[in-house]
């Protein structure tokens, strides 16, 4: 498994540009029990990167908003909402569906929160 400071170098294979995301993000967030098998990383749509070691990463495009980004020990990820949103369909549904509980249970996001995740979680994942 990934420390902190791996995830940290891992995001400056993307010259900085990247934030940790997917399965990566939920690992870093302590959200269920996940062991990813590359280091997921979302960047700008307009990036385009040409490094060699792109096969260790498993690279997302989008073009991110503030609030769907984070910190967390100086490792920069996806936000809670935003990484259950990514992954859905990418992620085994149990281990999304741990994901609301147990970010509930450490105080990471209020209760009422908890609810419209798991909610919107729940319809996600029925499509």
């Amino acid at each position: 498994m990934l420390g902190v400071h791996e995830f940290i170098l891992r995001r400056l294979w993307a010259a900085g540009r990247g934030v940790i995301s997917h399965d990566s993000a939920l690992l870093v967030h302590q959200l269920c029990d996940i062991n990813p098998t590359h280091v997921h990383l979302t960047i700008p749509t307009s990036y385009r990167i040409s490094r060699a070691g792109g096969e260790r990463y498993s690279i997302h495009r989008a073009d991110l908003e503030p609030e769907e980004i984070t910190r967390i020990e100086a490792v920069t990820l996806t936000s809670i909402r935003r990484t259950l949103a990514d992954s859905v369909g990418s992620v085994p549904d149990y281990l999304v569906r741990q994901a609301p509980d147990s970010a509930a249970d450490r105080g990471a996001i209020r209760p009422a929160e908890r609810d419209e995740l798991t909610d919107r979680l729940s319809r996600d994942l029925v499509k």
